[in-house]
């Protein structure tokens, strides 16, 4: 199924200064870097990858200066910023309130206390505390495909729709100026209380969708394994951008509920752009 919405004006989305990698020095955490380098080219924005340290004596300071650590990554010179703090998650938060326009980016591989997790507890800190969400890859990220954004295709649960993500992928779509394509998983034969016409549902997310210079369409996929679907989706086109949204949606169904997120997460070799869901209230839920 597709649908076209109407182009209008160039909408204002605020603008990207900065990319902040956490890394902690292992290779898996330098594997979104081919990532973040594109997006960094595209948007004139610059590359700060950024080590916690908290061993450090200055760990309780809230005036020591960073210290720089050079260092080479597939041969390429890297200079990483080694801030000092008991608190990684809130060292990170700290940094990108600094100034408009940062952006965190990262690599996720589930180091953390619970090792069920895609991504680990950083991550899911991060993405609770920043409205606008992150950037991520998994540990399948193939860098030669899908470093470079060809287009974002948001996922959404058509029995409790999140506009949000609809809305901060749009966002991105427009920065990079790529296509955007609204997909759910409908799934043959389930049922699913309470939910409009799949077809409504997405028509609905159009109407809230402000004018944009991109292409934005939408599909139905027909399938009962929603996390393998959406993995599917992704496949089909180099430079998939998949946009979700984790955490419990009060009404969803199936889709973006934290589990096949994390599913996703797991599997996919896209580049995902996470955001976590709130509630009506706008609290994380």
């Amino acid at each position: 199924m597709a649908a076209d919405a109407a182009a209008g004006d160039p909408q204002s989305v605020p603008r990207v200064a900065e990319l902040l990698v956490p890394v902690d020095l292992s290779h898996e955490s330098w594997r979104v870097l081919p990532l973040a380098r594109w997006i960094g080219d595209e948007l004139s924005a610059a590359i700060v990858p950024l080590y916690v340290d908290a061993s450090s004596p200055a760990a309780g300071s809230q005036t020591a200066r960073p210290v720089v650590l050079r260092t080479s990554v597939a041969g390429t010179a890297v200079a990483v910023q080694v801030l000092p703090g008991a608190d990684t998650a809130a060292v990170i938060e700290q940094r990108a309130q600094r100034g408009p326009g940062s952006v965190v980016v990262m690599s996720t591989h589930g180091h953390g206390s619970h090792p069920e997790r895609a991504w680990g507890e950083l991550c899911d800190r991060l993405l609770m505390a920043d409205p606008a969400g992150i950037l991520a890859v998994g540990p399948h990220f193939d860098a030669d495909r899908n470093a470079s954004v060809k287009r974002v295709a948001v996922c959404i649960d058509a029995a409790a729709p999140d506009h949000e993500i609809v809305q901060e992928a749009l966002a991105w779509a427009d920065r990079l100026n790529v296509p955007l394509v609204v997909v759910t998983v409908k799934g043959h034969g389930r049922s699913r209380p309470g939910e409009d016409d799949t077809y409504h549902v997405i028509a609905s997310v159009f109407e809230e969708l402000p004018p944009a210079r991109v292409s934005v369409t939408a599909e139905a996929l027909d399938d009962l394994d929603v996390a393998p679907a959406i993995c599917r989706f992704g496949e089909r086109q180099a430079g998939t951008l998949l946009a979700l949204a984790p955490g419990a949606a009060p009404r969803a169904v199936h889709s973006m509920t934290h589990s096949v997120t994390m599913a996703v997460a797991r599997e996919t070799r896209n580049a995902m752009l996470l955001r976590w869901h709130r509630g009506e209230s706008g609290d994380a839920t």
